[in-house]
């Protein structure tokens, strides 16, 4: 007998990067694989969904899929291709979120995408001055409104977390820069 839940093919890849660290690029390529299918929405957020009001300081908080048969839609385009994947950087960040994933999915891979903190922070404020999310005047300032900035690229935590949770063969860490710099390399090396 053949049910709906058989033609459920659940998501197999995760960017889980930091914000302002390449995941828009990476998914972006990733997009263009013949094999790989990417949810048409890039930041779900679905496995983050318990417990982002604990790390997120609220300004621009982000639309979270919350319902799974909603998230599970967001994949049906993809059921005949080998890899289906999301990138939702809030998962860096997120408890839950690490432990939910391995308990679906405990074969995922993983990619966790870096950049060094400080350029990191500072990408992230020129990207909030640009889209209006704050109206301050110097980076200073931003983070003494934003402190969240700053705790975002203190990452040993939250890559252990992973690492920790996940077998070590299915988590590919990226530096920003690399990808960057050489993102040909970066690319088939991931692929």
């Amino acid at each position: 007998m053949h049910t709906a839940a058989e033609d459920i093919k659940l998501p197999n890849l995760f960017i889980v990067g930091a914000p302002r660290s390449g995941t828009t690029s990476l998914y972006n390529y990733l997009k263009q694989h013949p094999e790989v299918f990417m949810s048409p929405i890039k930041e779900p957020h679905y496995f983050a969904r318990k417990d982002i009001h604990e790390f997120h300081d609220k300004v621009g908080y982000p639309k979270i899929i919350s319902d799974f048969r909603e998230y599970i839609s967001l994949f049906k385009g993809g059921k005949d291709k080998k890899i289906r994947g999301e990138a939702s950087v809030n998962y860096l960040y997120s408890k839950s979120a690490t432990c939910e994933i391995y308990k679906l999915i405990p074969d995922a891979k993983i990619i966790i995408s870096l950049r060094n903190p400080i350029e990191r922070a500072l990408s992230h404020f020129k990207y909030d001055l640009t889209f209006g999310v704050i109206f301050v005047k110097s980076f200073c300032e931003a983070i003494k409104k934003r402190p969240f900035h700053l705790w975002m690229g203190l990452y040993y935590e939250h890559v252990k977390r992973y690492l920790e949770t996940f077998p070590k063969q299915n988590i590919k860490i990226i530096i920003y820069d690399d990808l960057k710099n050489d993102t040909l390399s970066v690319m088939k090396d991931i692929c």
